[in-house]
């Protein structure tokens, strides 16, 4: 196959992974599976990554200690772990449903201007939103849990 054939293919490839997460994050929003889904996530904003569209089981990780972003993801290279990204995360929300009364598990592996989506479930409700600024400041507390995948 020529290279430029390749190529189109690789672009063609990415414009039908490009179409089918816009339909699943319609999907998402439609069926209401969260009570509130900040605006600002949006397939725009968090674009498809072929890599966020494989099998692999989504895990979420404890912090031990308040770390920053960059300590985050460090600390789940050194156990083998990539941080999760968007598709993954509501993934995530599909396998753990006894635990979404009470949970925060952010998604590091996504990220538009400094904020990362996060499920936030408190009591009946259950919120798509972004993180705080402060984890990204060195704040990131021991309480809350990042999506991870093996790498």
């Amino acid at each position: 196959m020529s290279a430029n054939r390749q190529e189109d293919q690789r672009v063609q490839e990415y414009k039908n992974l490009d179409v089918a997460w816009e339909m699943w994050f319609q999907m998402v929003i439609e069926r209401k599976f969260f009570s509130y889904i900040n605006p600002d996530i949006t397939v725009k904003n968090f674009p498809a990554s072929p890599e966020a569209f494989t099998d692999k089981k989504v895990i979420d990780v404890k912090i031990p200690r308040s770390m920053s972003r960059y300590g985050a993801l460090k600390f789940l290279d050194e156990r083998n772990l990539r941080a999760a990204m968007l598709p993954e995360l509501l993934r995530w929300r599909e396998s753990n449903k006894k635990r979404l009364s009470n949970c925060m598990v952010v998604a590091l592996g996504s990220e538009w201007e400094g904020l990362n989506p996060c499920i936030f479930g408190h009591g009946s409700y259950l919120d798509l939103c972004l993180s705080y600024r402060a984890f990204h400041s060195g704040n990131f507390g021991s309480h809350y849990t990042i999506g991870a995948v093996e790498k």
